[in-house]
């Protein structure tokens, strides 16, 4: 499906690049754009090429992760069969596929929301055990790099919080883990 896409760069695309062939300080924190993306490109490098692939990878990777979580955690078989063929529709969606060929945040974006939306169900589906800290420990650390790709997920995040709490109403000693991983994606959400 993505095989007759090339890369697409656009004016935006320049500030992505330009941050990530400087080297690391601690200014890149302050530019203009969310410090994520750019250290991405500077992992895996700034040619175009190399850019497109890693994000139609991660962006099928990342859905297929979602859907394999949601299936595991649901039911009955039919719910089953729906969230699979949602989640083969979603995976292959040529609009979701398209951006992966732009230099942009927007595949990366979208791939590590697709992760955290599977982070966050498999937490919701499993029960309070050690392995649940871990699971609270990644995912706060997916909403720490999803925050870091778009500023405006800051402030999506500094809005759910709340809204999240006042529909869950936590008790606050059975919650401790929870609550602290809150606590540090507002701190991050503010920082940003």
């Amino acid at each position: 499906l993505t095989r007759s896409q090339g890369s697409r760069v656009f004016w935006d695309s320049s500030a992505y690049l330009e941050e990530a062939q400087q080297a690391f300080s601690l200014d890149q924190f302050f530019y203009p754009k969310p410090i994520f993306v750019s250290v991405v490109f500077r992992v895996i490098g700034t040619d175009a090429g190399h850019i497109v692939a890693f994000q139609q990878w991660f962006s099928v990777a990342s859905w297929l992760c979602f859907t394999t979580v949601l299936v595991t955690s649901l039911e009955t078989t039919r719910a089953r069969i729906v969230a699979l063929v949602a989640g083969a529709i979603i995976t292959l969606d040529p609009f979701r596929l398209g951006y992966g060929s732009a230099i942009l945040s927007e595949s990366i974006n979208d791939s590590l929301l697709a992760l955290l939306g599977a982070a966050m169900v498999w937490l919701c589906s499993r029960d309070r055990s050690r392995l649940r800290t871990l699971g609270l420990v990644g995912t706060t650390l997916l909403a720490t790099c999803w925050m870091l790709t778009r500023d405006t997920n800051a402030v999506i995040t500094l809005v759910a919080i709340p809204v999240g709490l006042v529909l869950w109403r936590p008790a606050p000693r059975l919650h401790v883990r929870e609550l602290v991983a809150l606590g540090v994606a507002a701190i991050v959400a503010v920082f940003v």
